[in-house]
């Protein structure tokens, strides 16, 4: 039941509410471009007429360099130096022109955001170790891959040609799936790998090896790929036309505004998509004109009416909860989490066996799963069903979701199946995603649960407390033996290949300490109402069309463009998004 913001609500008294921003949006001037702020006019003229003007043959030459770059991981050490140079010379006017074409403001933006730092120093690290893997010809080659990936957590300044760069990072996901397969197999001609560290104790031997971080870091890339692709999904599309540019990186934070009632009929505001493109100071093309507008945020058109919950019921006013229940609820959900960890903690001890739990702590872990499954219920039932949708169906949540589930398993793997563990990370993985989960309830539903956004904060970090504990008592604790468990081994194209569950763990908490710290700081400072996975693009008016530039480089100003003529548009009265 989804239902319009356009559209006249219900005459129902229920509490409805929409998702607007959180705080006011910046201002940007997408006149300025890279090349422009940081390169003589001169120069950039040039780069902007050039990639203008042989933009079909830069495409191909970067298609055959693309192509060249999966032929030099699987071609012997002297052909790959070659290729690689080869495809270094194809593929740098391209890169080149697209960094230098890059809105300067937008840029800026990006540079404040935690995905890009991170994904930065993940690039960057991998870079390295792939360069001191190889350590010939081809390295020239990383570097141009490396500037081409960081273009690509700068699409969202890309103005000029977007369908190609979009098309471009799709295909990158090719090379960069070759080299993965290729070094995981000790396959790429004239690598040498050498370990970073190396630790031994009664669990095992443990190495940490370059080929381990170029691995952890090139599945990073392609899932960074797939997500910016998936995001920029609706630019691929054949009769894709708009000139609004909808951030993959970029995000806004929303939060829940009550819409106001008016003689018995709720009226709902239009939020117009709308936005206004105007250019300040036009003039001759050798004056640059200032393009000044507000950035905004991609529009969620839906009025979320409190009583459509997953339990049916017809009014919020029907649900009273006493504070001698909430008490209750609240009690039986800090014991479910307290006997959950005595569980894991219980195995510590030196007398404490693996294989086989005591009937003490049987009990221990039967009793914390039916005080959780009875503490979430109660939420579960109020979750609103539109708002529970859009989180599920969220790259976020997947992602979260996906590392803690992918942890739990690692560690019940580690114990061996044991059954009161089972218990414990199926306890945990309740908890984890009920704290993902408590945002898809309105404000209303949480004030009559007395739930407040930031107690989720608490219990991520103690999800993200116990399997950092449980890495660092494989590691350094005596009377904690987890030895490692292989799922696979075998021999790949005469290379011995084994796959264990400890290393992937391992990278698996390393990736939830980096995002969920993050994670339980947003939620730590979020206000009634506000939301932290459900988030929406920032979005913003190109106001450029493809033009054929003129053949005079003289009358080409730095990063000039021909402007779409747009209209000022005056919103109406509202609260200013």
């Amino acid at each position: 039941m989804k239902v319009s913001a356009v559209a006249e609500c219900s005459t129902s008294q229920e509490p409805a509410y929409v998702l607007v921003p959180i705080s006011s949006l910046p201002t940007i001037d997408l006149s300025k471009s890279v090349g422009a702020e940081l390169l003589p006019q001169r120069l950039d003229a040039f780069i902007f007429y050039s990639v203008e003007r042989f933009n079909k043959a830069l495409m191909l030459a970067s298609v055959v360099s693309l192509c060249m770059n999966i032929a030099v991981v699987v071609v012997t050490e002297s052909t790959g130096q070659c290729l690689s140079l080869i495809s270094l010379v194809l593929g740098l006017s391209i890169i080149i022109g697209g960094i230098c074409t890059l809105r300067f403001d937008i840029v800026r933006l990006a540079l404040r955001t935690f995905e890009f730092w991170s994904f930065f120093v993940i690039l960057s690290l991998t870079s390295i170790m792939y360069a001191a893997f190889v350590g010939d010809l081809r390295i020239p080659r990383i570097l141009l891959d490396w500037c081409a990936c960081l273009e690509a957590v700068f699409l969202d300044a890309q103005v000029h040609n977007l369908r190609n760069h979009v098309i471009g990072i799709v295909v990158a996901i090719a090379p960069v799936s070759v080299m993965l397969i290729w070094s995981m197999l000790g396959r790429i001609y004239g690598g040498t790998s050498f370990t970073i560290l190396t630790y031994e104790n009664h669990n095992g031997h443990f190495n940490l090896s370059t080929l381990d971080i170029m691995g952890n870091g090139l599945v990073t890339l392609i899932l960074l790929f797939i997500k910016i692709g998936y995001r920029k999904r609706q630019v691929l599309r054949s009769d894709f036309s708009g000139t609004r540019v909808d951030c993959a990186i970029l995000r806004v934070g929303l939060k829940m505004e009550l819409i106001p009632t008016q003689s018995g009929r709720r009226q709902s505001r239009i939020y117009s998509s709308m936005k206004s493109c105007q250019a300040v100071g036009a003039g001759p093309l050798s004056v640059r004109p200032r393009i000044i507008q507000k950035v905004t945020s991609v529009d969620i058109n839906t009025v979320f009416v409190s009583n459509y919950v997953i339990f049916p019921i017809k009014s919020t006013a029907h649900v009273q909860i006493s504070v001698t229940v909430l008490i209750l609820i609240y009690a039986v959900g800090i014991t479910g989490l307290l006997l959950s960890l005595m569980v894991i903690v219980s195995e510590w001890s030196p007398a404490a066996a693996i294989t086989s739990s005591t009937p003490q702590v049987q009990t221990y872990s039967w009793i914390s799963l039916a005080c959780t499954i009875a503490f979430v219920t109660p939420f579960a039932a109020l979750y609103h069903r539109e708002l529970l949708r859009m989180l599920i169906f969220s790259f976020d949540f997947a992602f979260y979701s996906f590392q803690i589930t992918s942890s739990n398993v690692c560690v019940a793997s580690l114990y061996r199946w044991n059954s009161s563990h089972n218990i414990a990370m199926v306890v945990w993985w309740i908890w984890a995603h009920w704290a993902l989960t408590i945002e898809a309830l309105t404000p209303v539903m949480r004030k009559k649960l007395c739930l407040r956004l930031f107690y989720a904060g608490p219990v991520i970090a103690l999800v993200l407390i116990i399997h950092v504990t449980i890495v660092s008592g494989i590691f350094f604790m005596q009377n904690v033996n987890l030895p490692d468990v292989i799922i696979w081994e075998g021999t790949v194209w005469r290379h011995y290949v084994k796959v264990s569950v400890l290393p992937y763990y391992f990278s698996r908490v390393v990736t939830l300490l980096l995002w969920c710290l993050r994670l339980v700081w947003r939620l730590s400072k979020a206000s009634d109402g506000d939301m932290a996975l459900i988030r929406a693009a920032a979005s913003y008016e190109s106001c450029f069309v493809n033009v054929e530039p003129p053949h005079a480089l003289q009358s080409l100003a730095p990063s000039s463009s021909r402007l779409v003529s747009v209209a000022p548009y005056n919103p109406p009265a509202g609260p200013a998004l």
